[in-house]
């Protein structure tokens, strides 16, 4: 996952909104389409407005850096949340 380079997409499209370039409806829909999937199986997006990173952790979006994934908790295909390195 190229964090460093959906970064600078979603800096452009910022600026390009800013400028007026694109509607904010477009906007919405492109920074929309940023969104990765991690190792883990986690979904990952950059926040409109905020420009923060955020996962989505099977309930609702958290503020986290994706750099960090490795220390995130984690839902396996059960549903159960795992930690890396936890016991089952």
């Amino acid at each position: 996952m190229d964090t460093k380079l959906i970064e600078k997409e979603y800096t452009d499209l910022k600026e390009a909104f800013e400028a007026g370039e694109i509607e904010a409806e477009a906007f919405q829909a492109a920074v929309d389409d940023l969104r990765i999937q991690d190792d883990y199986g986690r979904y990952w997006t950059i926040g409109v407005e905020s420009g923060q990173w955020y996962y989505f952790d099977g309930v609702s979006w958290i503020q986290a850096d994706p750099r960090e994934a490795d220390s995130l908790p984690f839902v396996d295909e059960n549903g159960v949340y795992w930690m890396l390195g936890q016991e089952s």
